[in-house]
């Protein structure tokens, strides 16, 4: 039941108001971003490695039947989500290999996939010059070319993020089915 208050407010009015505000500065910011997900607020750990298992099953260049090493690229300030990916990587039977910048390249191996687990920094010359898929929690990565698959959130649920430009670059090609409950970034 909506009334109007003493003052001459009607709270219907002014819920709309409210809503049509709110409206009006998230556009633009969305669209100013070119984005519509949340990212400050990353998919959990333990959701993406769920997730990114499937999601190999569907890039044709990887070897079928089992999953592939992952090595995890991560820095001083993100050793905690490093942490708390490897761990969940490894609760569904991935192989995890953490290493830092200095490191990527003596441990990228044929096959294998490395997880951005840091935002900062450029490492797309390092995985296409060795053909290896790029995965993150960070779906600006994505939206840069840093990363070819990764995770948003978007109304609250994982949405699963391509980018074929990056993907094409280190020589990786993922089913089409991938592709229709993705969204793709050319």
């Amino acid at each position: 039941m909506f009334t109007e208050d003493p003052r001459g407010f009607c709270l219907r009015t002014l819920l709309s108001r409210a809503r049509f505000l709110a409206l009006g500065l998230l556009l633009p910011t969305a669209a100013a971003s070119g984005s519509v997900f949340a990212q400050d607020a990353p998919v959990p750990a333990e959701i993406q490695a769920v997730i990114f298992k499937k999601v190999f099953a569907y890039v044709r260049t990887l070897s079928t039947g089992t999953s592939p090493p992952v090595v995890i690229l991560y820095d001083e300030a993100s050793t905690k989500s490093m942490n708390e990916i490897r761990k969940a990587f490894e609760q569904v039977n991935i192989e995890t290999i953490a290493v830092q910048e200095a490191d990527l390249t003596n441990r990228i191996r044929e096959g294998s996939v490395v997880y951005l687990a840091t935002p900062r920094g450029s490492f797309r010359q390092v995985l296409q010059k060795n053909r290896t898929l790029s995965i993150t929690g960070f779906p600006a990565l994505v939206q840069r070319g840093e990363a070819s698959i990764g995770l948003a959130l978007q109304d609250s649920k994982p949405k699963i993020v391509v980018n074929l430009t990056a993907l094409k670059a280190e020589g990786h090609e993922v089913a089409s089915n991938l592709l229709q409950l993705a969204q793709v970034i050319q």
